[in-house]
């Protein structure tokens, strides 16, 4: 039978692979939680969620040290850093970096990193230049909310890779990429990362900004 087609017992595959889920979930994602519940405005706020990453706190530095933020002295603080990028673009770098290192923990080949990647930055631009047009107080927000709305599809991709890599792809020309996941999995990466975001515990407006 084909896995692609098969579509029997819909609720078991479902609560199947949301039992799968749970189980491989960090009980903390990191520092990705704490950024999701921030608003980005209080520039101490993200500072003390920067600093508990080391990680973060190193990427941060070497973005405003960048060849492109030419300055006489470099800055050693994360404080000084957040302040100079400003929070808000820092609460959207850590975002960033948070969604790499939560599909690190999946065990994704690059392959399959590099393409959720690409797919969750053209999916940012566009929510970007979408407020632009129709409300430009809410382009970073917009971008962010982007930026996370595939949140769930590195966690299927990490219960079968193979389903991924190597069926997805032959799936029929009429079928969608989420049809291909519900008929498979039960359900799909965003009905997947809407459960993660309520098991997180993500605050109701930022999971409408993603919706």
């Amino acid at each position: 039978m084909n896995p692609l087609t098969d579509s029997s017992a819909p609720d078991t595959k479902s609560s199947s692979t949301l039992q799968r889920l749970g189980d491989q979930l960090p009980v903390r994602p990191g520092p990705l939680l704490d950024l999701l519940a921030c608003s980005g405005e209080e520039a101490n706020e993200v500072t003390q969620i920067i600093e508990r990453d080391p990680a973060m706190s190193a990427r941060v530095l070497g973005v405003v040290n960048s060849a492109g933020n030419r300055r006489l002295n470099e800055i050693t603080k994360v404080s000084r850093a957040i302040l100079q990028l400003g929070p808000k673009q820092v609460r959207t770098l850590g975002l960033a970096m948070g969604l790499q290192m939560l599909a690190e923990q999946m065990q994704l080949s690059p392959e399959m990193i590099g393409g959720f990647w690409n797919a969750s930055l053209r999916k940012a631009e566009a929510a970007h230049l979408a407020a632009q047009a129709i409300d430009p107080d809410r382009q970073e927000s917009a971008y962010s909310a982007g930026l996370i709305a595939d949140l769930g599809l590195p966690l299927l991709m990490g219960l079968d890779p193979d389903f991924y890599e190597n069926r997805m792809p032959l799936r029929n020309a009429e079928q969608s990429w989420s049809d291909a996941e519900r008929a498979h999995f039960g359900i799909d990466h965003a009905q997947a990362g809407a459960h993660v975001q309520k098991e997180w515990k993500v605050s109701a407006e930022t999971c409408h900004r993603v919706r």
